[in-house]
């Protein structure tokens, strides 16, 4: 669920730009990326006014809930 938040996000939280730039990936692949480990539950959304211009608007932003795992553990046999 979003909740909207005015003034400057807490730390952790980016914006899809500021998450493609982190990860070296074009704008349409980080959202992507995000949209699916949103519904996966393993990043969070906030939506937050920021001065644009003029205008405050709603920028969503994303923050990493749990760290992403791999399947497989260090013996490699999948758990």
């Amino acid at each position: 669920m979003q909740q909207e938040q005015v003034g400057a996000p807490e730390a952790g939280f980016y914006t899809t730009s500021q998450w493609a730039e982190k990860i070296h990936r074009s704008i349409p692949q980080a959202q992507r990326l995000i949209r699916h480990a949103v519904q996966a539950g393993e990043m969070e959304v906030r939506t937050y006014k920021i001065v644009v211009g003029m205008f405050k608007r709603p920028v969503p932003h994303y923050r990493i809930v749990k760290p992403v795992r791999s399947e497989r553990s260090s013996s490699g046999k999948v758990s």
